[in-house]
């Protein structure tokens, strides 16, 4: 098993009502967070909170038997997303 990393906010924050998360995600993983806030200007808090927005509604739309899926301007689905249960 790769060694895991530990991922912190990147600054400290004072905010009433934010808490701070430690997480241990896999090298890869981590790596390809670092490699899109590089492309996307995004930090890694933003990354992590944008992915729960869209696992949420995923986990929701999967309680409805409802799948999300990539789908091109004409409609033609690409890939659909898999949530294991």
């Amino acid at each position: 098993m790769p060694p895991r990393r530990s991922i912190q906010p990147e600054a400290p924050t004072e905010e009433p009502g934010v808490r701070r998360l430690n997480a241990n995600l896999p090298a890869a993983m981590l790596d390809e967070m670092v490699e899109e806030k590089r492309r996307s200007g995004r930090d890694i808090t933003e990354l992590v909170k944008l992915g729960w927005q869209l696992t949420k509604i995923a986990l929701r739309e999967q309680r409805l038997g409802n799948s999300l899926a990539v789908v091109t301007q004409d409609g033609r689905i690409t890939k659909e997303l898999v949530i294991p249960d």
